[in-house]
């Protein structure tokens, strides 16, 4: 057994505001097939809600998202990857 954090599926997704509320052009979405507070799946509400939803929400969000596990920002996909990696190393 490994002693990472199982981060996979991986979703790779571009920020629909490019970064202006998330500090990154890319999201790297850990687990992306796990429920967000019970509600939906972690890929589609960064891809519908959150960091693609309305200024306000994007703004929120983007403002926790350094305090998330599963979700990181970088300037490219593979920079997004590299953070969200970052964020969850060897225990």
């Amino acid at each position: 057994m490994s002693d990472r954090i199982d981060l996979y599926p991986i979703v790779i997704i571009e920020d629909r505001y490019s970064g202006v509320y998330s500090g990154g052009a890319w999201l790297a979405i850990a687990k992306a097939e796990d429920y967000y507070e019970g509600r939906e799946r972690r890929g589609e509400f960064c891809l519908y809600a959150g960091p693609s939803g309305s200024d306000p929400e994007a703004h929120a969000f983007g403002a926790q998202i350094p305090y998330i596990d599963w979700i990181a920002a970088g300037e490219t996909p593979d920079d997004a990857l590299s953070n969200l990696k970052a964020k969850n190393p060897k225990k």
